[in-house]
């Protein structure tokens, strides 16, 4: 499979207000930012035609949260969040009804960039926000609208991430906290830089337990995070690296009949998710002059998934119909006496369907990724016809392999033990389904078949290469136009 995307275009007009003279005897700190994922020369937040939202350590540290999307939730404007997997560590973030879930199959929407390296999945293009050590977030900027800059599919805007360093972030910390629902976290993080000043350094590791406030959820995280650098006058190199191990449940929707005065009951367990990360980043940046700087990055990163989901099978059916009675409809299920109707009951002989007597199914699944690349880009600080312009310009490559597995085991409705099909017209032999035992106390599926049924088998691999731009000339004082513009070339292979 090959696609070709032309170049995307976009093209602003920022206008810069003047202050009142009371308020620029007051004002001594201009914001100068870069506006690409990479460090840049920067501008003045003024001229940039966008709503650019910044954060730094503090602000994020200042609001409660369990994870980095929660500060998020709690600081910027525009941004809502919904649990739909009921886990505190996987929001569906929505940004300006642009969504950035951990979910598979949702459209997503937000590109999110840590130290220059676009952290969204390969598969299904998800955010893994439990894999995002908040403790290492040093600063961030929530950037609105789509930019072709950022990338495919930067529909609602971007979130670009830049973790702490030695320099910024001296001497040790550690950290204990408890709280309801079995909550235990603890943080150790330390940093600082070398005598002669060429190298610093910053490590730290967290680690989270909890049982959740609904039945059956407990969740544990572990994540590290690591940074070694090295800088002189005009260069800086930076090797970084993230880990993490976790495991959550976030058990899902309840029926509201099943709740009753329980509110933290469950419908079926488990929702299981466990998401393993090794991420390796290697940013680079040179001033070739005052006014010409070159940065890049390269990187290396292992994202494993594995799911167990617990539930009540959708395929299973039950009938009006009692005895030897059928329809020209019928491929089996259970009658309204609780027996399963045999094979070849129906009038059209078509075959039985095994999973319509099978009252619970075990869900699992497999996703390995294995992503590699690298970004390179140049930005001039340069007058053209007399007038304050900033050009940059720049190409990333992305090579990204996926695997991805899937697998159900349904109720096993052949073991006499738990119950039987039945023959003849269905009113005698065998065991009745509804005195079966088919989920345990915890609402687990129990008497599982011992052949599991693989349904998807699926590997495959692409390949992105991209070219991009964007320029501000600043036409005067108050007027600055900036147009930006990317062209990708993708591949994708089935393997």
């Amino acid at each position: 499979m090959k696609l070709k995307l032309t170049a995307i275009v976009a093209l602003a007009l920022a206008s810069s207000v003047s202050v009142g003279a009371a308020e620029k005897m007051t004002t001594s700190t201009i914001n100068v930012i870069s506006t690409t994922p990479l460090p840049s020369i920067g501008l003045p937040l003024n001229i940039i035609p966008a709503n650019i939202q910044i954060f730094d350590s503090k602000d994020l540290r200042n609001q409660p949260g369990v994870t980095f999307a929660d500060q998020l939730i709690n600081n910027a404007q525009g941004v809502t969040f919904s649990e739909t997997q009921g886990n505190p560590w996987q929001p569906d973030v929505m940004f300006r009804g642009f969504s950035a879930s951990p979910l598979a199959g949702t459209p997503q929407g937000m590109s999110v960039y840590v130290d220059g390296v676009k952290v969204n999945e390969a598969f299904g293009d998800t955010v893994h926000w439990d894999l995002i050590p908040n403790f290492a977030i040093q600063n961030m900027q929530v950037v609105p609208g789509s930019n072709p800059v950022y990338g495919m599919n930067t529909l609602g805007g971007a979130i670009a991430i830049q973790t702490k360093d030695g320099r910024n972030n001296r001497g040790a910390a550690l950290e204990v906290e408890g709280g309801s629902w079995g909550r235990k976290r603890a943080l150790a993080q330390f940093g600082g830089v070398s005598k002669d000043g060429s190298v610093d350094y910053f490590f730290g590791a967290q680690n989270i337990d909890e049982d959740g406030w609904r039945k059956h959820s407990p969740t544990h995280i572990n994540q590290t995070f690591g940074k070694i650098g090295w800088q002189n006058e005009s260069s800086k190199l930076d090797l970084s690296y993230i880990g993490a191990y976790n495991n959550m449940i976030g058990n899902g929707l309840t029926p509201i009949d099943m709740l009753g005065s329980d509110r933290t009951g469950v419908h079926t367990t488990p929702d299981q998710t466990k998401n393993y990360l090794n991420h390796f980043a290697l940013n680079g940046a040179h001033w070739l002059s005052k006014d010409v700087m070159l940065s890049g990055n390269t990187y290396y990163r292992t994202s494993n998934r594995n799911t167990l989901n617990g539930d009540a099978n959708d395929d299973f059916k039950t009938y009006t119909t009692t005895g030897a009675s059928t329809s020209s409809s019928a491929k089996g299920g259970v009658d309204t006496a609780g027996y399963c109707r045999p094979r070849g009951s129906d009038s059209l002989g078509e075959a039985y369907d095994e999973e319509a007597c099978a009252p619970g199914i075990m869900n699992r699944s497999r996703i390995k990724q294995r992503n590699l690349g690298f970004n390179i880009q140049a930005a001039f600080n340069q007058d053209i016809w007399g007038k304050k312009n900033q050009f940059i310009s720049g190409l990333n490559y992305d090579l990204a392999r996926t695997k991805l597995t899937q697998t159900e085991q349904i109720s096993n409705v052949t073991d006499g033990t738990a119950g039987a099909y039945v023959t003849g017209n269905g009113a005698t032999g065998g065991t009745n389904i509804e005195d079966g035992t088919w989920f345990d106390s915890a609402r687990r599926p129990i008497n599982l078949d011992d052949d599991i049924e693989l349904d998807v088998s699926l590997g495959g691999r692409s390949r992105t290469a991209s070219l991009f731009a964007t320029d501000t000339l600043s036409l005067n004082s108050q007027w600055h136009l900036t147009a930006s513009a990317r062209y990708n070339h993708n591949q994708g292979q089935k393997s």
